[in-house]
């Protein structure tokens, strides 16, 4: 194990010790009235050198001493005690009540932590000066020295402990309590600068190393104990719900971190370094930023999305083309529709594609099936045909003025209706028992059979649930949609050609 020797002072072993597992034989009380049991190793005249496994060794100056006692324990680790007053009161000598507290005292002030089911932190403890006072609340200034962060109001019920800084002057390593090196923590410093970052080491010169997350590396940098005027640390209680090396590349991932009012949403893209790749979509567009989240940084909740819905969009990526089958009830009918685009983005609730000149959104909970499509048949699914290059193409489509129609119409034309609007074709409809086969779809014949000759795909189905014939659409002709009504054993009644 590597030794770190580190100078401490009485309220520097009264609070980073407590609890620290170690073997003991010495006893060593201050002149406060704390004591700390450990192994002594070496005495000086101006000072004693004490050993806490696990922490190292401890300089203890002769000044701070008012007793020393040899191999008059073994307990199974070291440990500090904190003094009684003779009253035997509970509360420590060095700490103020709140009834107390008179306007312009200065006091580390110790709020109340959360406690939670995966996390905890300790209360937020800052130096700071106090205002007002009310039976409710305290108005301080915190950082009063270059007052960077203000007048804040502070709950009573918030407050934890209240310490004397007078009584009790170097009290800058209260701020570390119960913090451990590898604790993540969030500070403020006397210029009002905000850090949050991984505690490395707090060394004898009273200089704090911090491992920072920075541009996707960890960077370390010193803080001195001096400068520090707030703090707070969180501590796991259990390993995080998910388990962030099962990330699929993108899938949708939201990210809460201790300390951050807003959570980092947006799509997996790796993991470089330690450090998780979340490629960000601002809202209102933009382009797409990627965020450097570091997977051992506080995260306080993830969220994915549910197994079976992963499952849905396995193998494809923002910008593939992919064809989205839906279902869903549109007034009493089952709608089945297939949606082909460039994927956008897949979020929590809806996955968005590019389906021609627009984006549209599809609720994950209708979506049926995501498929690659053959890249023969891309035209069609996003409606590019050009109909007069279509195979089976009929004489006569919407757009066509009347009197081109009618020269090349038959005299006599029995289930083709034509339908005109401003001396112009608006619709075609055809039924038996006119026998043609516009886009070689027959009228009477199968659609299943039709569906393996023609050009077209059927994008939209339309089945009542209560009987009667299905409507099949498709909008793969520019400027046109052509409906198909089919009966139950999948005959083609009749088609319309209309424009889009």
């Amino acid at each position: 194990m590597k030794r770190t020797t580190v100078l401490m002072t009485a309220a520097t072993l009264l609070l980073l010790l407590i609890g620290t597992p170690a073997r003991a034989g010495d006893r060593v009380t201050l002149a406060s009235g704390v004591v700390i049991d450990g192994n002594i190793i070496m005495e000086h005249p101006s000072l004693i050198v004490l050993e806490l496994p696990d922490v190292g060794t401890i300089r203890i100056p002769r000044g701070d001493i008012a007793k020393i006692e040899k191999n008059v324990h073994q307990t199974g680790g070291s440990r500090v005690e904190r003094p009684r007053n003779p009253e035997g009161e509970k509360r420590e000598t060095h700490l103020l009540r709140y009834d107390d507290l008179l306007p312009g005292a200065e006091v580390l002030l110790i709020l109340t932590g959360e406690d939670h089911d995966q996390w905890r932190t300790s209360g937020q403890r800052h130096f700071c000066r106090i205002e007002m006072k009310s039976d409710r609340r305290l108005k301080v200034t915190t950082n009063p020295e270059a007052g960077a962060l203000g007048e804040v109001w502070v709950p009573r019920d918030s407050i934890d402990r209240i310490v004397d800084v007078k009584k009790f002057p170097d009290l800058r390593f209260m701020l570390f309590d119960g913090a451990q090196t590898g604790a993540w923590l969030r500070l403020s410093t006397a210029d009002g600068s905000l850090i949050s970052g991984r505690l490395e080491e707090v060394t004898e010169n009273g200089k704090v190393t911090l491992a920072i997350p920075r541009e996707g590396k960890l960077e370390k940098i010193g803080v001195d104990l001096g400068e520090i005027r707030s703090l707070q640390t969180i501590s796991r209680k259990a390993p995080l719900e998910l388990d962030l090396t099962s990330l699929a590349k993108g899938e949708p991932i939201a990210l809460q971190i201790w300390g951050q009012p807003d959570p980092v949403i947006g799509t997996f893209n790796g993991m470089t370094d330690g450090f998780l790749d979340i490629e960000t979509h601002p809202t209102g567009g933009g382009e797409a930023v990627t965020v450097k989240v570091f997977k051992d940084a506080p995260i306080t909740a993830a969220r994915r999305l549910p197994v079976e819905i992963r499952n849905l969009y396995g193998g494809v990526a923002h910008g593939d083309t992919i064809t989205v089958r839906t279902t869903s009830e549109q007034d009493g009918n089952l709608v089945r529709r297939a949606i082909t685009g460039n994927l956008i983005d897949i979020d929590f609730d809806q996955v968005t594609i590019q389906a021609g000149a627009e984006a549209e959104a599809i609720p994950h909970d209708r979506v049926s099936a995501v498929d690659i499509p053959e890249k023969s048949r891309l035209a069609a699914l996003r409606g590019e045909l050009d109909a007069r290059q279509v195979k089976g193409v009929p004489k006569v489509l919407p757009g066509m003025s009347e009197s081109e129609a009618k020269a090349v119409l038959p005299a006599r034309h029995p289930g083709l209706d034509i339908t005109f609007e401003n001396g112009r074709v608006a619709k075609i409809a055809c039924r038996a028992p006119w026998s043609g086969s516009p886009f070689n779809l027959p009228i009477g014949g199968s659609l299943a059979s039709a569906s393996v000759i023609t050009e077209l795909v059927f994008d939209t189905q339309i089945e009542p649930k209560e009987g009667g014939f299905t409507t099949v659409k498709s909008h793969s002709l520019k400027g046109l949609v052509v409906t198909l009504y089919v009966s139950a054993d999948g005959k083609i009644l009749g088609a319309e050609i209309t424009p889009r």
